[in-house]
C-alpha cells in the first residue's frame, strides 16, 4: 500500500515539496491576545511577524489536535493508503502526543507515528526525506526504519538576530539580554535529542554567519549528495548571504529556502536564520 506523509506546520515545510510529494500539513493556531488564526491559512508568515512586532504580549500557538489526526487517518486509510505521521519534538509540543491518541482512536496498525525530535525547517528536512521515500514506493517499515536511524544525525545551526523576543517569552533575564544586545551578541541555536542548546556566540551578525560557516570547514563534510535547508524568520536577505557563503565553501547536492513560521518566530523574533543537514558521518 503507498505511503501518505503527514505532518504539522511547524515542520514550516516549502510550498514546493508540499506539493510535489503530496504531504499532508495539518495547522496549528495562533493566538493573538482574543485574535485565533490558523497558520498559513488566514495568517501568513509575512502577516505573523508584522504583528509580532507590533504586540506587546507574545502569541501563543496550539497544538494540532487528535480530531485533526483522526479525521486524517481515517480520510488516507479510506483511500487505501497509510498514514505516516512526523511530529515537530514532543519535548517541545504535545503535537505527537494527539497522534498517538488518535492511532489509538481509529485502532489501526497501519498508522505509523515518529517524533522527529527536531522542529522548523530542521523537521521539515526529516519530513522531506520521508516524503521522497514514500514517492519512490518504499515501504512503511523501510521509511520508518531509515528516519528513525537518521533523526539524531540532523545538524541546525540558527542564529538569533534579536534577544527581545527571548526576553519576552522569559527564555532570557533582561538584565542579560540588555547586555547581549548592547554587546550586539547573537546567540547560534542547535538541537541535541529533542532540546535547544546555545552552542556558540558570536558579535554581530557578520561574524556570525561566517562562524557556522567556519565551524562546517572544520569537520570536513562531503555535501555532494546532501540536502540542505536554510530557515528564516523574515530574513530573505540574510537567508541568501548564508546560501552564498555555504556554495562559496562547499558543493552541496540541493538547497531549499525554508520561511520560519510562528511556532519557532515567536522566540527567537524577526531576523533569525539557519541551515539544517545530516551529518552523514555519525
Amino acid at each position: 500500500m503507498p505511503v501518505k506523509v503527514i505532518t504539522d506546520s511547524a515542520a514550516d515545510l516549502p510550498i514546493e515539496i508540499q506539493e510535489k510529494y503530496d504531504v499532508t500539513v495539518l495547522r496549528m493556531k495562533v493566538i493573538f491576545g482574543e485574535e485565533e488564526f490558523i497558520d498559513e491559512v488566514n495568517l501568513s508568515k509575512e502577516e505573523f511577524y508584522q504583528k509580532l512586532k507590533e504586540t506587546v504580549e507574545l502569541p501563543k500557538s496550539s497544538q494540532v489536535t487528535p480530531i485533526q489526526f483522526e479525521e486524517e487517518f481515517r480520510r488516507i486509510l479510506a483511500e487505501g493508503n497509510e498514514p505516516l505521521v512526523i511530529t515537530m519534538s514532543s519535548s517541545m509540543s504535545g503535537t505527537y502526543q494527539s497522534a498517538m491518541i488518535a492511532k489509538e482512536i481509529v485502532d489501526d496498525e497501519r498508522i505509523q507515528v515518529i517524533d522527529s525530535m527536531q522542529v522548523t525547517f530542521v523537521e521539515g528536512l526529516v519530513v522531506f526525506y520521508a516524503a521522497r521515500m514514500a514517492a519512490s514506493s518504499c515501504s512503511m517499515q523501510e521509511i520508518v526504519e531509515q528516519i528513525n536511524s537518521t533523526k539524531e544525525r540532523y545538524v541546525l545551526r540558527g542564529i538569533v538576530d534579536t534577544l527581545t523576543y527571548l526576553k519576552k517569552g522569559g527564555r532570557l533575564s533582561p538584565a542579560k539580554a540588555t547586555i547581549g544586545s548592547l554587546l550586539n551578541i547573537k546567540p547560534v541555536i542547535a538541537i541535541t535529542k529533542g532540546e535547544l542548546e546555545v552552542p556558540m556566540k558570536f558579535r554581530g551578525m557578520k561574524k556570525a554567519l561566517t562562524g557556522i560557516i567556519e565551524e562546517l570547514k572544520e569537520k570536513n563534510l562531503d555535501l555532494s549528495k546532501q540536502t540542505m535547508f536554510i530557515g528564516h524568520a523574515d530574513a530573505p536577505k540574510e537567508a541568501e548571504e548564508l546560501r552564498r557563503l555555504v556554495e562559496e565553501v562547499f558543493e552541496v547536492g540541493e538547497i531549499f529556502m525554508a520561511p520560519m513560521g510562528p511556532l519557532v518566530g515567536t522566540h527567537s523574533g524577526p531576523g533569525c536564520v539557519g541551515f539544517a543537514f545530516i551529518d552523514d558521518r555519525k
